[in-house]
């Protein structure tokens, strides 16, 4: 079923292209927001006359309209799309939708109130009834289905990421579960769990941590994931659930802080001939281009031969979602290659295959190396390179707004004008670029 009659048009905010997306009346049951705004990712000083921008928001429309769809099939016999369309009703005659047993005790002049938006005999079908009296129970969500309810109350965030993308956000969500469930010895529904049931979970994961089996950051991650879906599911169902995961969180966590590699060990032991001889093409590559470039090693590894320009008169790649989501919105930059990047992107103009969309995998390789080389004499890792890509270009003086912009970080600056060009970018990076060794 369409709804439109022209095409979605790109919405100028925030320094970037959005979809605006006023929800169509017959998906309103299933919509809490009147208008969904889902940004493209691309900055509107790339793209000013919004041609890329609409072929994304094309794509971004008629995927909302398909979740929405499927939302809206099978409505009368689904206890929760009953559920979710009495709310809706309710907040149709401007009420605030409440169980049965909420209505049997409201002051009287609180349930007159209520029961006179029935008034109109015309309202007064079993549906509109049903809501105004709290008739539609909420549907039990088991804590094995948190994670699915959770992806439904939050499907436009996930728009943007690709199959691999979609498939690990699960999976850590699932693992949380998984371990709470194991603790409790049953599949609870949300609606019985009760603060000792998280005490307990806290108390299992804590217990891990004194045993040296996780870090005290990944019992917290555990403990965010379930109490994240808890929370959402709870709200999108109007639940009124007690807050049961309040103040939870292990203290004692790392600094999160990597520890950037000094430029100077860099130079004379990463960049002198024959340290990475014997490794995968590929993984030696990658180390050359993010040290001269910042880029993450995810933005790395989705490379690809249209955002790899090496016929420009400033050679440079591309830091864009190209069907995948990036970490943030002002990820998306374009990064002059010079030095051994551009000399390890000559040798890859078609990226990296062997670790597109596998990330992970190049990171724990690279990491393995580093160690068996002795090159982490600090415990840096593959990100540290990128700390001190940073490092480096705050000696060289470089401006924040600069230095923001060829990391991926949002600016504190006003965004005005077209920013900097590829030119002025190349010459900062020359001014700072490594020795590099004969071949790569």
């Amino acid at each position: 079923m369409s709804f439109r009659t022209t095409p979605p048009r790109p919405l100028k905010r925030k320094g970037f292209w959005y979809l605006s997306r006023r929800v169509p009346k017959a998906y309103r049951a299933h919509e809490r927001r009147e208008i969904v705004l889902i940004s493209t990712g691309i900055r509107i000083a790339d793209d000013p006359h919004a041609v890329g921008a609409k072929a994304i928001i094309g794509k971004l429309d008629a995927e909302l309209l398909t979740h929405w769809g499927r939302l809206a099939a099978g409505h009368s016999s689904d206890p929760r799309e009953k559920f979710e369309a009495a709310v809706s009703t309710a907040r149709d005659l401007g009420l605030n939708y409440a169980s049965a047993q909420d209505v049997a005790v409201l002051p009287t002049r609180q349930l007159v109130d209520r029961i006179a938006k029935l008034g109109d005999p015309t309202r007064q079908t079993d549906q509109v009834i049903e809501s105004v009296v709290g008739a539609i129970p909420a549907p039990t969500v088991k804590l094995s289905a948190l994670r699915e309810e959770f992806e439904a109350a939050v499907a436009t965030t996930l728009l943007k990421k690709s199959p691999r993308q979609l498939k690990r956000w699960r999976d850590v969500r699932d693992r949380a579960i998984t371990v709470f469930k194991s603790v409790l010895k049953t599949d609870k529904s949300i609606t019985e769990l009760t603060r000792d049931d998280v005490l307990a979970f806290r108390g299992h994961l804590q217990d891990r941590v004194r045993k040296g089996e996780i870090e005290i950051d990944t019992a917290n991650k555990n403990l965010g994931r379930v109490a994240t879906m808890f929370r959402a599911v709870d709200e999108a169902k109007m639940l009124r659930l007690p807050p049961i995961f309040d103040k939870i969180m292990l203290r004692g966590g790392k600094d999160r802080q990597r520890i950037p590699y000094q430029a100077s060990f860099v130079q004379s032991h990463f960049l002198a001939d024959g340290t990475f001889d014997g490794i995968n093409e590929e993984e030696r590559r990658i180390i050359f281009l993010i040290m001269e470039t910042g880029i993450r090693p995810a933005e790395a590894c989705n490379l690809n031969r249209a955002t790899i320009v090496l016929d420009h008169s400033v050679p440079h790649i591309k830091v864009r979602p190209d069907g995948r989501e990036l970490k943030t919105e002002h990820s998306m930059r374009d990064i002059p290659l010079v030095g051994v990047a551009l000399m390890a992107m000559r040798l890859q103009p078609d990226g990296f295959p062997r670790y597109r969309e596998r990330s992970d995998e190049l990171s724990a390789a690279v990491n393995k190396t580093l160690t068996a080389r002795k090159l982490r004499p600090n415990g840096e890792s593959l990100y540290s390179l990128r700390h001190c890509f940073k490092d480096r270009l705050r000696q060289a003086r470089a401006e924040d707004e600069l230095k923001d912009y060829l990391m991926g970080h949002k600016t504190d600056q006003p965004e005005y004008g077209f920013g900097y060009s590829l030119e002025v970018k190349a010459d900062v990076l020359k001014g700072i670029a490594f020795r590099p060794p004969r071949s790569v």
